[in-house]
């Protein structure tokens, strides 16, 4: 279960709002301050402040000097954006115990919302139900001084996420068609990939070998709609480890389907998995780590679990 977190009343809390100009297909800045400005002063709330991003890593730097400035306050932390957006904002909130992040889902996939199916995106885009909303804590992953709520992966996966991004750019490509676009690219270029593993400190030698790529989950779903890790949990200590082997297209073009459903699991031939606190991916050169759909070139990487270490906000029911 869940921590629920003691309410602070929001007289007594400050407010920040992290708001990505570039999530999604438009800018939707300046519809944000409006809506922001007219909640907020109908709930009689003064103490909130607004920042627009101008750059990649602007939300987590900007974060994390406010909430050094307002050390003695508690701070809700909203961003105004998609899953990158989201994943700034936590690293600038990680560490600080008077924090807690929430989202507003305005960028292209919002896949984080979607392990939540208690609650409908439209209930994550109410600002008043999101301000007033109950503050939970949850597990985070770590790894290469990086911090994730979500899922972090490496392979064809990352890869698939890395153009993923260019194509989103297009006019009229979804957050879906986009990745689905960079999938199609990948299948010729990106499914070898050779790792071995240390589990919990401890290495795994027969896990040594080529593989289609590795997810480390603490939620459930990814990349514009797919159900990676359905028996993730954000609140249970532990990493959601699935490795899935190397395999033909045809075999892969079979997967797809599953994977996006969520029913790969049950292909054991080819589909590992297992919960652990820590996984190293042993590689030859670096590679590329998916980190919330943010990528970032690493060695070796270690991925570890940091247990009930992010408060996340819900929207009020």
């Amino acid at each position: 279960m869940y921590v629920i977190e003691k309410e602070v009343s929001t007289t007594e809390k400050k407010y920040l709002f992290i708001v990505n100009p570039a999530a999604g297909k438009k800018d939707r800045s300046a519809m944000l301050h409006a809506l922001i400005e007219k909640e907020m002063a109908e709930l009689g709330i003064t103490e909130y402040d607004i920042h627009t991003t101008t750059n990649a890593g602007d939300a987590t730097e900007f974060t994390r000097r406010y909430l050094e400035n307002n050390n003695d306050r508690s701070v809700n932390v909203y961003s105004c954006g998609g899953d990158g957006t989201l994943n700034e904002t936590v690293n600038g909130v990680f560490g600080f115990e008077n924090a807690a992040v929430g989202v507003i889902p305005v960028g292209s996939g919002n896949d984080f919302i979607r392990s939540f199916p208690e609650y409908e995106e439209k209930d994550f885009l109410s600002l008043k139900r999101m301000i007033l909303g109950e503050t939970k804590t949850i597990d985070a992953i770590k790894s290469c001084g990086r911090v994730s709520i979500n899922i972090m992966s490496v392979g064809f996966d990352a890869a698939t996420t890395k153009g993923m991004a260019k194509y989103k750019k297009l006019p009229l490509v979804s957050g879906s068609l986009a990745y689905d676009l960079s999938l199609v690219k990948c299948l010729f270029t990106s499914r070898r990939n050779r790792y071995s593993y240390e589990i919990d400190g401890i290495p795994v030698p027969e896990k040594e070998g080529d593989y289609l790529f590795t997810i480390m989950a603490n939620g459930k779903w990814y990349g514009g709609g797919f159900n990676a890790a359905p028996n993730a949990e954000f609140d249970d200590g532990n990493i959601e480890l699935i490795t899935i082997k190397t395999v033909s297209i045809p075999t892969l073009m079979k997967l797809v389907g599953l994977f996006r459903r969520g029913e790969h699991m049950g292909w054991k031939d080819l589909v590992y998995s297992t919960k652990c606190r820590s996984v190293k991916i042993i590689t030859k050169d670096k590679i590329d780590l998916n980190l919330d759909g943010e990528i970032i070139e690493v060695k070796d990487p270690l991925v570890e679990i940091a247990p009930s270490s992010v408060k996340i906000i819900l929207p009020k029911k």
